[in-house]
């Protein structure tokens, strides 16, 4: 579905808001009105994956579609809180415009930022002041993903100080842990000690500024791109070909 053009842009949102509380209104869809903030939770985790592997991709179109899909579940989650009598999506809009604003004091306000660093100054400053937290490492998600949970655990704490002074001291931690694993003798000591590794990997990657998670996300996509290669090259012959004959054809995709 491409949408009525002919539409003016400021009828387009009202309209969304009315086909889903139709769709969970009385005469809806069954499946829309059986749905409740736990069982949309898979779908809200889906469609992310699934809108990053079409920005992965390029596609513009595909973009926008998965874009919808997950503006979807935002519809429907605001619609399933304004049934309940908490809040509606305007609420939610509400919400964000305000913290937009209350956080961009340099924008907004009489505040001045030169740098991103001076920016996320202004951000940890004013979320302290709207935010009663117990600890610097409260609000992060417990659902993100470990390599990313890991990243903003540690940003957290190098924003008072608490971190490795340099790039240097994390490779030579990253040698020292990489020994504690070789040595560990239980698989309990050996899962505790490769975590330990993992998390210097991503602070290292933190000093890079480098995002660990999307690291990993497109090391991955390159070595199943890579694997595709050898599957195609060699068909059926994959099960029975050498190590050496492998390599052989992962360097040539690796060329491309």
């Amino acid at each position: 579905m491409k949408g009525n053009p002919k539409r003016k842009n400021d009828q387009k949102f009202p309209e969304l808001v009315s086909i889903v509380s139709r769709l969970r209104g009385r005469h809806g869809c069954p499946w829309d009105k059986a749905q409740d903030a736990n069982s949309l939770k898979p779908y809200l985790i889906e469609e992310s994956y699934e809108l990053l592997s079409a920005l992965d991709s390029g596609n513009e179109e595909h973009v926008k579609e998965e874009l919808g899909d997950l503006l979807l579940q935002i519809m429907l989650l605001s619609r399933i809180y304004e049934e309940k009598g908490s809040f509606s999506v305007y609420d939610v809009i509400d919400s964000i415009s305000w913290k937009l604003v209350h956080r961009h004091p340099h924008v907004f306000g009489k505040l001045f930022a030169r740098t991103p660093d001076d920016v996320v100054k202004i951000w940890a400053s004013t979320k302290s002041e709207s935010r009663r937290r117990r600890s610097l490492l409260d609000g992060i998600p417990n659902h993100l993903p470990s390599l990313l949970k890991a990243q903003r655990t540690s940003e957290r704490a190098a924003r008072i100080g608490f971190d490795w002074p340099s790039l240097k001291s994390l490779k030579e931690k990253l040698a020292e842990e990489l020994k504690e694993l070789s040595i560990a003798s239980t698989k309990k000591r050996k899962e505790e000690e490769l975590g330990d590794v993992l998390f210097v990997i991503v602070n290292i990657a933190r000093r890079l500024g480098i995002n660990a998670e999307m690291a990993l996300r497109n090391a991955t996509r390159r070595f199943t791109s890579r694997f595709h290669y050898i599957e195609k090259a060699l068909g059926k012959k994959i099960h029975s070909s050498s190590l050496k004959e492998l390599d052989r054809i992962w360097n040539k995709a690796k060329l491309r």
